[in-house]
């Protein structure tokens, strides 16, 4: 298993993990997408294709942590993960974007 973790987020809140095979594009979509325009965020972007996606509990410390599973399978394949947080009312647009990151699958 694979733990995928971000943190400062309101304690006990909720969390979406948005996980993909893309970093490029979803569907005609170019990403990264800038989600400003459509949420009131400041500089938050949606990095990877959301192919699947999940609300997570925030721990009572602040923390998303997500794990995942990848079958051996997928060797040699890469993913992206992504987490965006529901965010206190002082946080513009209140939703927050991690940057992302890639997983590179090797058995």
């Amino acid at each position: 298993p694979i733990l995928l973790r971000s943190g400062q987020h309101p304690s006990n809140g909720v969390g979406i993990l948005c996980f993909g095979g893309s970093r490029t594009s979803y569907g005609i979509n170019p990403l990264p997408f800038n989600v400003d325009p459509l949420l009131g965020t400041v500089n938050c972007r949606l990095n990877v294709s959301p192919d699947v996606t999940m609300f997570v509990p925030c721990t009572p410390t602040g923390s998303l942590d997500t794990t995942i599973t990848i079958p051996t399978g997928y060797s040699g394949m890469s993913f992206f993960a992504q987490h965006v947080t529901l965010e206190n009312a002082n946080v513009p647009g209140q939703m927050s974007f991690t940057q992302g990151l890639e997983l590179r699958v090797a058995f």
